[in-house]
Order: C-alpha cells, then structure tokens, then sequence
C-alpha cells in the first residue's frame, strides 16, 4: 500500500514496531523518495507532530496497542483541521473465531489485547462527538472487520 499512497499523495510516512517487513518488501518493491519511514515502541503512544497528518489508516493496529487511550489521543492530535482517520480491525465474533481455528494455531488472535468494539468506543468517547462513521462495505465483510472513520472538525485545532 505505501508505494501505491507514495504515488497518489505528496509525503507519505509508514510507522511500526519493526522494519523488518519494509526491508524485504524493498527487495521486491521501490519505494517513491516521498515515502518516510518511522520505527517506535508498541507499548506506548508514537511522536508525531500536531496537525501532520490529512489522513491516517489505521488498519489492523488499534487492537494491538498497549497504551490504547495514549494512542488515539496522539493520532487525533496528529490530524490537520478536517483531517480523517481511518480505521479497521477483527469483529472478533463467532464466524471469526471460527475461521482462526481453521487457520492454526499461530491465528488464534490471543495477540490482541481488545476487540474493535472496544476500540470504537475509545475513539468515540476521544473524538469530537458526532465525528465517527461507519464506512459502507460489503455486508459479508462486515462478518469479519469493522471499519470506521474519523474527522477532525476544521475548527479544533487539538483535540
């Protein structure tokens, strides 16, 4: 995804734990010069700047993240006036429960340390009231991920 988001915007940073996945991919794939590379801790909140972002995804994050509230608080901070995040993440219901069993074992989600729902409810509690909508999707890929968006309200400059 980062090559593609290199092409289509003018400056894209990736963060994660670890650049062991970007440092093979690179093998495979170029990169355009605009897209920035951050590595940080898991157990708490990354650094980023106030109103840096237009856009964040969070796509199969927000579950993972030790410092959940720290978390949320630094990507909302992080989005410009009118800037959206988007996130996603496991139901976690029976259906999927089911399909990680079929998986193995090495999928039994017990590396989550909370469901979407939960995390929902932080941003929802977190954001500007009003603020955060469901995305239209497929009804079967509601079966299995939940994905919603956050706007920043152009008039708050923090959250």
């Amino acid at each position: 995804m980062l090559p593609f988001l290199g092409r289509a915007a003018r400056d894209v940073v990736g963060y994660d734990v670890d650049l062991t996945a970007v440092t093979l991919m690179a093998r495979y794939v170029e990169f355009p010069s605009n897209v920035e590379f951050r590595m940080g801790p898991a157990d708490r909140a990354p650094l980023f700047e106030r109103g840096e972002f237009d856009l964040i995804l969070a796509l199969d994050v927000l579950e993972h993240v030790a410092d959940l509230e720290g978390t949320i608080q630094t990507l909302l901070n992080s989005l410009s006036p009118g800037g959206k995040m988007i996130v996603s993440g496991p139901t976690e219901n029976w259906i999927y429960r089911l399909g990680r069993r079929f998986a193995g074992r090495e999928f039994s989600g017990d590396y989550h340390r909370r469901g979407i729902g939960v995390v929902r409810e932080h941003l929802s509690r977190l954001a500007t009231p009003g603020r955060v909508a469901d995305i239209t999707r497929p009804w079967w890929l509601g079966l299995f991920f939940a994905v919603f968006v956050i706007t920043k309200n152009p008039d708050v400059q923090i959250w």
